[in-house]
């Protein structure tokens, strides 16, 4: 996986309809250079194939090589492309306004109003990435923080949606990754400041259904 399936998945992300290029041009956006609106992955849920590679890179640099120099160079490989998508993917998240905190490149760009389609797998998407950021801070020990960061913003502005606003995700997923981004942030912090997180999946579960 780490020297044939993970490059092969960067590659797809990668070309011209692979999703990549939504998250280029919205580092456009933000750096307020000229953009393109022209969307890259025709899903509404592009960005998630992104955050899943990135869970997968991160979980190959987890693995203990044995001296395996082909596997080490693999890993090698691995770091110097994270290094490259890494400061594109934060620049997706909405860094101010009524809607700081909200991260989804291919929704951003396609002008469609947020949240006002259940079924969009908005909630979806931001679960992979909070899935990718946790693993990604777990490769790294620590000693890289800059997804991590974001997701606390992301799930910070979940909570402050949709602790009140009675609506459930149209595709399950951001249940499991506000419990182990909530995890996460406990053994950090040591404080219980992640288990805002592990009671927003609650909410969304036990609303289900009503």
């Amino acid at each position: 996986d780490i020297l044939v399936t993970i490059p092969h998945c960067v590659s797809e992300i990668e070309a011209r309809n692979g999703g990549w290029d939504n998250f280029l041009n919205i580092a456009k956006k933000r750096d307020g250079e000229e953009y393109s609106t022209n969307l890259s992955g025709g899903m509404v849920f592009t960005d998630s194939d992104i955050h899943k590679t990135v869970e997968a890179m991160s979980m190959a640099l987890q693995i203990d090589p044995q001296g395996d120099q082909e596997i080490i160079a693999g890993q090698e490989w691995i770091r110097n492309k994270l290094e490259e998508l890494v400061p594109i993917i934060v620049k997706a998240q909405i860094p101010d306004g009524p809607d700081a905190g909200y991260m989804n490149a291919w929704y951003e760009l396609s002008g469609r109003r947020k949240w006002s389609n259940f079924s969009d797998h908005e909630l979806y998407v931001a679960g992979h990435f909070m899935e990718s950021a946790v693993s990604h801070y777990r490769a790294f020990n620590g000693t890289d923080t800059r997804l991590y960061d974001v997701a606390i913003k992301l799930a910070d502005y979940i909570c402050n949606k949709f602790e009140t606003l009675n609506e459930v995700p149209g595709h399950e997923e951001i249940e499991v990754a506000l419990i182990k981004l909530g995890n996460l942030r406990n053994e950090i912090m040591q404080d219980g400041s992640g288990d805002r997180y592990v009671n927003m999946a609650k909410i969304f579960i036990n609303r289900r259904g009503n």
